[in-house]
C-alpha cells in the first residue's frame, strides 16, 4: 500500500500539472480552485501518515488507494463547497482533471464513490490492529435496523443520573471532575478526530498567527445545533397492530442514535445533536471543538464534556491556549456547570434561565433566603428595588451590593435621593453607603457569578455568543445536513468542515495582503523553479 508524503505530493503536481499550464481550461480551472490550490500545497498531511496507515491490513491486501491522497480528496470536496453525496464527488473528479490532481490522483484514474465511503468507514472503526480483535467493530454496530422506541435514547442518559439521586448534569460534572488527569483514550474516535483537527485546523493556524498574541485569555462560546440525519424518522413497524393506527410500540430505524430535535429556525429535525466550541479572533469565528451527542441531547451534559475535551486536548498537545470565559445560553444554566467552571478556573458567562424556577421568576439564594433577587441575580432592596453593584472581592468571591438610591459624590461623600426611593427614607442612615449586602460566589455559583449579569462587561462578553452561532450556520454551505445516516460518520465530516474553516480563515488573512492570483502564482512557483506560470493577471 503507497502512503505518500507531502513532498511526492509536491512532486506529483509539478510533473502532472504544470505541463498541463499550456492549457487555457486547466488554467481557468485552476483560478477558479486558487483557495483549495493554495490551501492543499501549503498543507502538509505528514502528521497523519501513520495513523492513517494504521487504518489499512499492513500486508496490503486488496492493493487500497493512497488514504492521504482521500483523506486530501474529502479535504479538498468539503473546500470548494461541494455536495455530501460521495457519489457526485467521485463523478466530479472523474469529469474534472484539475480536482483530480488537487486531490493527488492521476486524471482518468480517480477513486470511486464506494472508495470514499470505504475511508470515512475505516477511519470510524480505529486502526486495523485493533479492529480486528473485535467481535464487532462500530461499523457493524451501525448497520442494519435498530428495533426502538424514540425515547429509549433519553432514558439511558438518565440511567446513571436515576442511580446517583442527582440530575444528569451533576452525575456528568462529578465523572468529569474525578477523572480531570485521566487522559484521553488514544483509539476513541473523538480523540483521533480531535488530533486530526490540532494537526491540520488549530496548529496551522496557531503557526499563522491567526490567534493574535493573546492566547492565553480567550473567551470561548459553546452552543449545540441538530445534524439532521439521511435515515427516515418513520421506521418500519416491528408490531402487529393494524396497519395506519398510531402505537407506542418500538419501530425498526436504519439509525440507532436519532431522535426530533428542535431548532429555533428550522423548527423540528430528525438527528443528532451537535457540539461547537468556538473564539472570536480579529473579527474571525474561529472553531476549536466539536462533538456529537447522541439523540437530543442537551448543552447540559455536551457543554461540560466539549470543555473537558478541549482542555485535555491542550494539555495534551501543549498548545499554548489558555481558557478566561465561557459564554453560554441559557440551556447552560445548571449548577453543576457552573461548580465545574469554578474548579477549572473559568469564568462563567451564561445568563440565569427564568423557566428553571419552580415557584416565580425570581431566583432565591441557596443561603440566606430572606434576600430577595431579580431575574438576572441581582439582589433587591428591601422596598424592591435592585440594587446597586459597588465592589468585588476576588479573594473571598464575594459581591457587595449597596442601596441603588445613596450615590457617591465628589469628595467620597454619599447623596440619598429620598424622591427616587419608595419608601422616601434611608432605611439606614447609619451607614455611610446605606443598605448592603454582601453575596459570596461559593455558596451560590449559579447566582453569585465573578461578573455581575446587570454590568455592562458581561453583556460586552455574553455578545461573543453569536460567533458559535454564526459558526453554526456557515455549516449549512458545507451541506452536513443528510449528509450521512449515522452520528459517527457525521461527527467526521463535521471535523473536516472545522479544518476547512481555519483554512478559509487563513486565506481570508492572506487575502489583506495579496490578490489571489498573486497567491496561486506563489503556491505554483513553489512546485517549479521555471518561468512564472500562465496565469492571467488581473
Amino acid at each position: 500500500m503507497i502512503v505518500s508524503t507531502h513532498d511526492e505530493y509536491l512532486t506529483h503536481l509539478r510533473q502532472q500539472m504544470m505541463p498541463r499550464l499550456a492549457d487555457p481550461d486547466i488554467t481557468v480551472s485552476l483560478e477558479t480552485y486558487a483557495y483549495a490550490c493554495v490551501t492543499l500545497i501549503t498543507l502538509s498531511l505528514d502528521s497523519q501518515r501513520e495513523a492513517l496507515k494504521a487504518l489499512y491490513c499492513p500486508t496490503g491486501q486488496g492493493n487500497p488507494v493512497d488514504p492521504v491522497c482521500l483523506l486530501r480528496s474529502w479535504l479538498l470536496m468539503t473546500l470548494i463547497h461541494e455536495s455530501s453525496s460521495p457519489d457526485a464527488w467521485a463523478r466530479r473528479l472523474r469529469r474534472e482533471p484539475v480536482l483530480a490532481l488537487l486531490a493527488g490522483f492521476e486524471p482518468g484514474r480517480t477513486p470511486c464513490a464506494t472508495t470514499h465511503r470505504d475511508f470515512i468507514t475505516r477511519y470510524a472503526d480505529g486502526p486495523y490492529a485493533r479492529r480486528v480483535k473485535q467481535d464487532r467493530p462500530l461499523s457493524q454496530t451501525l448497520r442494519g435496523r435498530h428495533e426502538r422506541c424514540l425515547s429509549d435514547t433519553t432514558d439511558e442518559r438518565r440511567a446513571e443520573a436515576d442511580r446517583l439521586g442527582v440530575t444528569q448534569s451533576e452525575a456528568l460534572c462529578r465523572r468529569l471532575l474525578a477523572d480531570a488527569e485521566r487522559p484521553r483514550d488514544e483509539q476513541a474516535l473523538q480523540t483521533r478526530l480531535d488530533d486530526l483537527f490540532v494537526a491540520l485546523g488549530l496548529r496551522p493556524s496557531l503557526d499563522a498567527g491567526l490567534f493574535g498574541d493573546d492566547l492565553q485569555h480567550l473567551t470561548v462560546s459553546g452552543d449545540g445545533t441538530p445534524l439532521q440525519t439521511a435515515s427516515s424518522p418513520r421506521g418500519i413497524r416491528a408490531c402487529t397492530c393494524e396497519p395506519g393506527s398510531r402505537c407506542d410500540h418500538p419501530r425498526r430505524y436504519t439509525n440507532g442514535t436519532s431522535q426530533w430535535c428542535y431548532h429555533p429556525h428550522r423548527g423540528f429535525v430528525f438527528g443528532d445533536e451537535s457540539y461547537t466550541l468556538s473564539t472570536r479572533v480579529n473579527g474571525h469565528d474561529v472553531p476549536l471543538l466539536s462533538r456529537m451527542g447522541t439523540g437530543n441531547e442537551s448543552d447540559f451534559t455536551l457543554g461540560p464534556k466539549a470543555l473537558d475535551d478541549l482542555l485535555k486536548t491542550i494539555r495534551e498537545h501543549d498548545l499554548p491556549l489558555g481558557l478566561d470565559h465561557f459564554v453560554g445560553d441559557g440551556h447552560h444554566d445548571a449548577l453543576p456547570i457552573y461548580r465545574y467552571l469554578h474548579m477549572k478556573g473559568i469564568i462563567p458567562i451564561i445568563p440565569l434561565n427564568g423557566a428553571d424556577d419552580s415557584v416565580d421568576t425570581h431566583p432565591t439564594l441557596t443561603t440566606r433566603s430572606e434576600i430577595p433577587l431579580d431575574t438576572d441575580g441581582t439582589p433587591l432592596c428591601p422596598e424592591g428595588c435592585r440594587m446597586r453593584h459597588a465592589s468585588y472581592c476576588a479573594t473571598k468571591d464575594s459581591h457587595y451590593y449597596a442601596c441603588p438610591h445613596k450615590r457617591p459624590q465628589r469628595g467620597g461623600h454619599y447623596r440619598f435621593y429620598a424622591d427616587q426611593c419608595p419608601q422616601g427614607r434611608d432605611c439606614r442612615p447609619d451607614k455611610r453607603m446605606g443598605y448592603g449586602v454582601y453575596l459570596a460566589g461559593r455558596d451560590n455559583p449559579r447566582y453569585v457569578v465573578p461578573i455581575p449579569r446587570d454590568s455592562t462587561k458581561f453583556e460586552a462578553l455574553y455578545a461573543e455568543r453569536t460567533g458559535v452561532e454564526r459558526s453554526n450556520a456557515v455549516e449549512d454551505a458545507y451541506h452536513l445536513d443528510r449528509c450521512s445516516r449515522h452520528a459517527v460518520y457525521g461527527l467526521i465530516r463535521l471535523t473536516v468542515v472545522n479544518i476547512a474553516k481555519h483554512a478559509r480563515l487563513r486565506w481570508l488573512e492572506q487575502r489583506t495582503h495579496a490578490s489571489a492570483t498573486m497567491l496561486l502564482r506563489a503556491a505554483l512557483d513553489r512546485l517549479t523553479a521555471l518561468a512564472m506560470s500562465p496565469i492571467r493577471p488581473e
